[in-house]
């Protein structure tokens, strides 16, 4: 990710407050302190595997630079993430419009865990159980027992 000027002087700033002694390093107790500051809200693991890495190495601080590469780095892996899961959406959706020839958002008799919907979900890599597939399907099933599918991919993508 290519990062502006004014981003890279919001990230020293940011950095700048938790580098106490002025040496050009924060210490790891205080890492997730700088990105929460940023509005970076890295999960526990993430910064205990950030931690353990440098704990490995010795070191017990973080560097404006390894940091600054931490900061684009996280959000390059949110956009991608964020991106995958738009682009499975996407497929659901146009998947579940084959069996919708009449543009009408529903599928007609789909219900069920040995349905087709069902089947092609478990073929699309969506392991759910058979008492949560068929609590998603009810949820988005109308009167006549069709579902709504896109109500169906929104419950899947979440």
């Amino acid at each position: 990710m290519a990062v502006s000027d004014h981003q890279l002087a919001e990230f020293r700033e940011a950095f700048e407050m938790y580098d106490l002694e002025g040496t050009g390093a924060v210490p790891l107790t205080s890492l997730g302190l700088v990105l929460n500051s940023l509005g970076l809200y890295p999960t526990q693991s993430t910064l205990d595997s950030l931690k353990a890495k440098k704990a490995m190495d010795g070191e017990s601080v973080v560097t404006f630079q390894e940091f600054s590469h931490l900061v684009t780095h996280h959000e390059t892996m949110e956009e991608t993430q964020q991106q995958e899961a738009e682009s499975k959406a996407v497929q659901l959706q146009k998947a579940f419009a084959l069996w919708d020839p009449e543009g009408t958002g529903l599928i007609k008799g789909a219900g069920g865990t040995d349905s087709p919907v069902a089947q092609f979900m478990k073929v699309m890599g969506e392991a759910f159980e058979a008492a949560e597939l068929e609590a998603m399907v009810s949820s988005c099933k109308t009167e006549d027992g069709s579902i709504r599918y896109l109500d169906l991919c929104g419950l899947i993508s979440c």
